[in-house]
């Protein structure tokens, strides 16, 4: 009798578990902290189609079936969901870094977001030149960043530790 018990438990565990990931999402018109942050650096962009977001890939380019090509999925989907500007630099070679940063720059991007840890060094020091632009890197997290750059580290054990239970 005390296994059925524990099987029963173990079934509805797993199930809070599973349901806990069903959460709807935050409302995007409650949340006045995107534009705040976006106008703290300089570039009021609140309308939109004002804002122009761009990506820099590393040199594994934007058909990597990883963090490059799923970066670029959300990159297109800001543009056709949110009405966005966009522009992208794919990389051919680690020399091309920061290159590509900088034209991204100089095409007057709200955010530029440069895709994996190779593009550190670089994203780094174009964001400390460039304190007026909101920089993001995905998958690194530099060590004493600048104000201006915000790390995307997925935090695999979340996800991974459902999966293992």
């Amino acid at each position: 009798m005390k296994k059925s018990h524990l099987a029963i438990l173990a079934v509805f565990a797993a199930a809070a578990l599973s349901l806990s990931a069903c959460a709807q999402a935050p409302d995007a018109s409650t949340g006045s902290s995107a534009s705040s942050s976006t106008s703290a650096a300089g570039n009021d962009n609140s309308n939109s189609g004002e804002f122009k977001a761009c990506m820099v890939s590393d040199s594994a380019g934007f058909n990597d079936k990883s963090f490059n090509e799923t970066s670029l999925q959300g990159l297109n989907k800001a543009a056709s969901d949110l009405g966005v500007k966009t522009a992208k630099v794919e990389s051919k070679d680690d020399k091309d870094y920061a290159t590509n940063l900088q034209s991204m720059v100089d095409a007057k991007c709200s955010i530029v977001v440069s895709v994996g840890f190779l593009l550190e060094k670089p994203t780094v020091a174009i964001a400390r030149a460039n304190p007026n632009v909101k920089f993001a890197i995905v998958d690194d997290n530099p060590a004493n960043p600048p104000e201006n750059l915000k790390p995307l580290v997925f935090n695999t054990a979340q996800s991974s530790f459902e999966a293992g239970y």
